[in-house]
């Protein structure tokens, strides 16, 4: 193990680094130290993408955030007017990068489903998207 004293922008001795860190609960050397996030003790953000029929473009919006963010955002695609079923070459475009958009189901826009999103993303130019209020746009 190494330890050596950083020093500050100015010159000043900083915090003495150790390499490896020592081990967690003695199960060997910790490789990542991740810190927990405080947004993961509460419960998921909720977000809204919509576009005109949420049978495409809210539903590649709404499929990243949920795989990356690990359970720390809820997103719901919406559409004012929509489709009976999920894009078949979009469930394709997507199986690409490994998310899987079987059972997914174009829903409907609401006032509500806007009203209880931290934020609304418009994935069109339809005009009912972009008129329902939201507390972010």
């Amino acid at each position: 193990m190494t330890s050596r004293a950083a020093a500050s922008s100015d010159g000043r001795p900083g915090v003495a680094l150790r390499w490896p860190p020592p081990p967690v609960d003695g199960d060997g050397p910790v490789r990542k130290v991740v810190r927990p996030c405080p947004s993961r003790s509460r419960s998921p953000r909720p977000a809204c993408c919509s576009c005109a029929h949420s049978a495409a473009r809210s539903q590649i919006a709404a499929a990243f955030p949920e795989e990356l963010a690990d359970d720390r955002v809820r997103v719901h695609s919406a559409g004012p007017e929509p489709g009976e079923r999920v894009n078949p070459l979009v469930g394709q475009a997507m199986a690409e990068v490994d998310i899987d958009l079987t059972g997914r189901t174009p829903r409907q826009l609401t006032e509500h489903t806007v009203a209880a999103s931290d934020i609304v993303v418009t994935a069109s130019g339809a005009d009912a998207c972009a008129t329902l209020p939201g507390q972010r746009h």
